[in-house]
């Protein structure tokens, strides 16, 4: 379930649409796909859940997740 927090936090992070809603919206989605598709994608984690993440991987494995601290923002957690 997506509370509508986090769904507007999508326009923080992947950008306004486009005032043609049509194509804008299939821009939006579309980027929220690529993106979430990356397998060093993990979206909402907070620090201590990606440090758990990370814990049993070599040195240099990292991820990608949004910022829980800087809305729009993402974070890097590495080994």
């Amino acid at each position: 379930e997506i509370s509508l927090s986090t769904f507007a936090d999508l326009f923080e992070w992947f950008g306004p649409l486009d005032p043609d809603l049509h194509k804008g919206g299939a821009e939006l989605f579309e980027a929220v796909e690529v993106l979430t598709r990356k397998k060093w994608f993990h979206g909402h984690l907070t620090g201590q859940e990606a440090s758990v993440k990370l814990a049993p991987q070599p040195p240099g494995t990292y991820l990608l997740r949004f910022s829980g601290t800087d809305p729009g923002s993402y974070a890097i957690s590495a080994k």
